[in-house]
């Protein structure tokens, strides 16, 4: 959740359901919340939970007049990503924020892409979802790139980091890390 452009904290089932000690003007305040498709649950108490938001409210007022609209995925991919607004000093500590950079390969074959040091998010390898990564919960350390999706010369790696991460970086690896 950011408000007014600045991170105040995480809502998360089975964690935080409200953020506190937010000072909020109600003149100029923004409140951006990012909703999240963590997928369903499918045992227990929760069977029936909803997906997404319901109600926003502030303190115990329901606020009205909001809107949400969609990140620009189509079919999957990244592809309509504003890159040249996004180039230059953007912060990328804190999230949620689009990378994207190129690797060169001379050969190709099954290999895993490691993420260390980056938050939770989702990757594209050549305009191909590879998957979610989730680095402190798992469950895997690596994910699985089959070589169909690697081609000899320049590959594109793009990566939705949800929370952020000091060091943009991503390394393939021989071996997988699974937790």
């Amino acid at each position: 959740m950011r408000l007014s452009g600045e991170p105040v904290g995480v809502l998360e089932r089975g964690g935080a359901e409200s953020v506190e000690g937010v000072r909020v003007d109600a003149e100029q305040a923004r409140v951006e919340l990012l909703v999240e498709s963590m997928g369903r649950v499918n045992y227990g108490v929760a069977l029936g939970d909803r997906k997404g938001v319901e109600r926003v409210s502030h303190t115990q007022q329901l606020l009205h007049g909001w809107t949400a609209r969609a990140v620009p995925l189509d079919h999957g991919t990244p592809d309509r990503v504003p890159w040249d607004a996004l180039s230059g000093d953007a912060d990328t500590s804190s999230g949620p924020v689009f990378h994207r950079g190129f690797l060169e390969l001379s050969d190709t074959g099954d290999t895993y892409l490691a993420l260390p040091g980056w938050g939770k998010g989702y990757v594209w390898v050549n305009g191909f979802c590879l998957g979610r990564y989730w680095e402190t919960r798992g469950p895997q350390r690596t994910l699985y790139v089959p070589w169909p999706l690697l081609r000899a010369g320049l590959n594109e790696f793009v990566v939705l980091e949800l929370d952020g991460c000091s060091e943009p970086a991503v390394e393939l690896r021989a071996t997988p890390e699974l937790g």
